[in-house]
This record gives C-alpha cells, structure tokens and sequence, in this order.
C-alpha cells in the first residue's frame, strides 16, 4: 500500500539556490557641437586715421543671425582694419572650417575720377573694382588681435579679395582638432591698398579680455600702403558672405575642410552648406560638366560619357533623381528605353592611390528581377610601365559575378568592394587593348585570372591609383546601373563609404 500525504513540489517553491543582481537606469547621452561666434573688431577712422574700435562690427560669443563682420562706408586708400574671430564648438572635439564667398561688386555710381581712369561702367552694375584693391591676410591667432611672430598665415585667405573669397574652405586654428569647451581665434587684417606683414613681437599672453596688449596698444602687424591710381574703385562696393562649419572629431579621422561642397553666399541664389556636407540631396548634384569638375556628386551617362541632368531621358520612361523606397532615400535610377543606358551616380573628387583607401562600400536595392545588377567602378592607371600612364580602363566589382555574393531582390544591401572580387574592363583585349592578340584575357602584370581579390590587386600594383584628382583630370568613380540595359532596369543608391567617409543620397 502506497499512500502519499501532504505532496510538496519542491522546485515551484524556490528550493534550489539562486540570486539575482539588477542594474537600474543605464543612459545614454548625446554630447554637442554647438558652433559659436564672436568677433573684436577695429578699424581706420574716417576722422582722425587712427585705428580705433569698432563697436558695431563686434559681438559676444553667440550663434550668427545678422551680425555683420564688415559694414564700412567710406574706405579709402591707406585705410586698414583688423577683426579676430573667435570659434566655439561646444562640449566635444571638432574640426573647425571657414569659407567666404565674394557676392557682389556693385559699381554704384560712375564718377568723373573714375571715367578718367578708364572705368566704363555702366554705372549701378555688378561691375566694380573695389576688389581688387582690397587686399586680405588671416591668421591663427592666439586671442590678442596682433600679429605676432610665429602666427601663421592662411595661405588660402591671403590676397586681395576678388581671388581670395571663392568659397573654398579653409582650416582654422593652429592644431588639426579644437579640443572640446577650447576657444579657436582667425584674425584678418585688410587694406585698400598693398598690405605688408609686419608681424610684432609675441608677448606669449594671448587674449586678456582688456585690450592691453591688442592692436590700439601695439598695431596690428600690417602696414597698408595706399599709393598708386586706384581711382576705378571710387564708389564702388564689395559684399562678402562668411560661413563657418564644425564637425565632430571622434570616429572621423578622414574629414578635411578641403571635403566640404564649395561654399556658394546667399547673395548669389544659394544657401549655406547643409548640416552634413557628406549628405547628398538632389539639389546638391551637378548637372553640368563644370559642377562635376568642381567636385560635386553627379549622376553620369556612360552611354556618352556626360553629366546628366534630373530625369534627362524622363521621355523615354528614364528617371535620375532622388526618391525614398523601402524606408530609405537614395540615387534612383530607372533605365530609359533608348539605345544602350547605363546610368551613375558618381564623382570626380577621388585621385587616392589603392593601397592608401580604408574602406569602399556601397549600400544598394535592386528594385526589380532583371539580368542588371548594381556594381561600383573606377578610372584605373595601374601606374606600371605596362600600360600608360594615364587612364587604363576601370576597375569593376559586381555582386553576383566572379564569386561575389548575389543581391537579395528588393532589399537594402550594403556591399563591401574591397572584400570581394575585381574585373578589368580590359581583361578580354588584354594591356594592348586590342582584340585577338596575343595577350588576351589577361591584366597588366600577366594574370590570367579574369576576377581577382583587392588584396591580389593591390600586391600587384602597389602604386595603382584611381585616375587623376578631379574629373578634370579624368577621377570617377560610380555606382552604374545598365549593362547596358535592359530598360524599365531599377536600382537605388543610399550611399557610398569612400576612405572611411559615408556619403549619403538623400532627398
């Protein structure tokens, strides 16, 4: 007889030993750049001829609305002014970056002086000459608006200002990275007229915030000489936009001012620089060749070799332009249905030798079931006495070909090129280039191999580079659609990581 009195489930009730640790309130929080500007001004005055403060050119530290870094209305010959800027970048390590952008040279009116002087007008113009008396130089400085001894000059900002403000951007400060809650000074000097470095002593104090040892104590480590015939510029006028740009340090170490899209004032039809110069949006692409050449992003027609406009085969059922599938805005291009489409987005400001690129990448949806599949390519010079120099053919890697990976239809894929396999687009001619030839089928150095590893590459041609250094130059380097064709072919581009910088394709 078995009899079973009083059952305890032993396990439900904890018997076995255990313990339990709980951490509470992880956070995350999102440091800053907050870019501020301040500025200490001083000027000729129209009085006396002596340098003076000028309170209406100068400000506290403060985000930049409508404060004016020059408003003088009656320069003359021999005047001379001297401004420090100071930078602020917030909590974190930044890049610091300055680029102006000369936007009008009104002539104003035409005095008798300046009819004399060969000056034709017509009067109330954009046609003046002012600019090209007024002459710059900007400097690191160390707080105390002096030129001093081992400050450095700008080399780009130094001239006068019809060559000088371009809209190139320039590095400021004296180090590569302004350290986080650090204060960053450019200082610019300019003169109607010759203006001479004449650089002071260094007092080793920097900015003492009572002007003690600034420019009304000391000079400003220029003389401006206004000799000569500069009557042309009676009246005239100059207006000059200014703009500065911050980014993060930290996980950026490929990032150059030299990176960012030309600046382009406002008085011109555009806007400042985007908040990330590595976004792309549709209206910062090139249409014209010499947009292309200036460095900006394209979408290229390889049927011609063209920079194409928005939608230029849109007749033909094509499209080029920027769209959002699948969550994400990227470069759309559909194929037309006239003679052999290929289709890039591309750009022409890479010139980098291979073995020197930490990364190359693409991100790509292939929108429709079709014999077309996205692949990324690049001007090649092997940089051997084999072939060249110059431009070689280019360099190809295509998923789904040689070993590589098939895309995923209609899903976002980010590709890593350099972990795949290469093709020559020469690879059938061989170096001669030239069909049924004894060197068919292979590459430069002699490989029969038609896909080979960036690895393979890189041992062979150790000095292989993409070609030139703007499309000037012949650079390129895209993301194609169109082998050629087929049409109504879709694909998208998100974005492409060159050298540890992502550019992305938005709206």
């Amino acid at each position: 007889m078995l009899a079973f009195v009083g059952a305890i489930a032993w396990g439900a009730t904890g018997a076995f030993f255990s313990d339990t640790e709980t951490s509470t309130g992880n956070t995350f929080s999102a440091g800053d750049i907050d870019l501020q500007i301040d500025n200490e001004s001083y000027v000729t005055s129209t009085s006396t001829g002596a340098l003076v403060a000028s309170p209406g050119n100068s400000w506290a530290m403060s985000n930049l609305t409508n404060q004016l870094f020059f408003s003088f209305t009656d320069v003359k010959p021999g005047d001379i002014g001297e401004d420090t800027i100071s930078i602020h970048a917030g909590s974190n390590d930044a890049f610091a970056c300055m680029a102006a952008d000369l936007t009008a040279t009104p002539e104003n009116t035409l005095v008798d002086p300046e009819t004399d002087a060969g000056d034709l007008g017509p009067a109330n113009g954009d046609n003046g000459e002012l600019q090209n008396f007024l002459n710059f130089s900007f400097w690191n400085d160390d707080g105390d608006n002096v030129y001093e001894v081992g400050e450095t000059q700008i080399t780009a900002l130094t001239g006068p200002a019809s060559t000088i403000f371009n809209g190139t951007w320039s590095q400021v400060g004296t180090t590569t990275v302004t350290a986080a809650g650090s204060t960053r000074f450019v200082a610019k000097a300019w003169c109607v007229g010759t203006l001479t470095p004449a650089p002071i002593a260094q007092d080793g104090i920097g900015d003492t915030l009572t002007n003690t040892n600034g420019p009304l104590v000391r000079g400003t480590g220029f003389t401006c000489s206004g000799t000569g015939n500069q009557n042309t510029a009676q009246t005239d006028g100059v207006v000059i936009d200014v703009s500065f740009y911050a980014e993060q340090a930290r996980n950026n170490g490929q990032f150059t001012c030299a990176s960012l899209p030309t600046f382009v004032g406002t008085s011109t039809g555009s806007t400042t620089p985007p908040n990330n110069p590595n976004e792309i949006n549709q209206a910062d692409l090139a249409t014209t060749t010499a947009g292309a050449i200036a460095g900006n992003w394209f979408f290229y027609n390889d049927t011609n070799d063209t920079v194409m406009t928005i939608d230029q085969f849109s007749g033909t059922g094509g499209q080029n332009h920027m769209e959002l599938v699948a969550g994400e805005e990227g470069a759309k291009m559909l194929l037309d249905t006239g003679v052999n489409p290929r289709y890039n987005i591309a750009t022409g400001q890479f010139g980098d030798v291979l073995n020197t690129i930490s990364s190359l990448k693409f991100r790509v949806y292939d929108a429709t079931a079709d014999s077309d599949t996205p692949f990324i390519q690049f001007n090649v010079d092997f940089a051997t006495t084999t072939v060249g120099p110059g431009f070689q053919g280019r360099l190809t890697m295509q998923p789904g070909s040689g070993g590589n990976p098939a895309l995923a239809a209609a899903t976002w894929t980010t590709v890593d090129a350099m972990a795949s396999t290469w093709r020559w687009s020469r690879f059938a001619n061989g170096p001669d280039n030239i069909a049924a030839t004894s060197d068919d089928n292979t590459w430069p150095d002699g490989n029969t191999t038609e896909y080979r590893s960036w690895a393979s590459i890189l041992a062979a041609f150790p000095a292989a580079n993409i070609l030139g250094s703007s499309f000037a130059t012949g650079s390129f380097l895209g993301v194609r659609t169109g082998q050629p064709g087929p049409a109504a072919a879709t694909n998208f581009v998100s974005s492409i990581e060159f050298d540890g910088t992502n550019y992305d394709f938005e709206i």
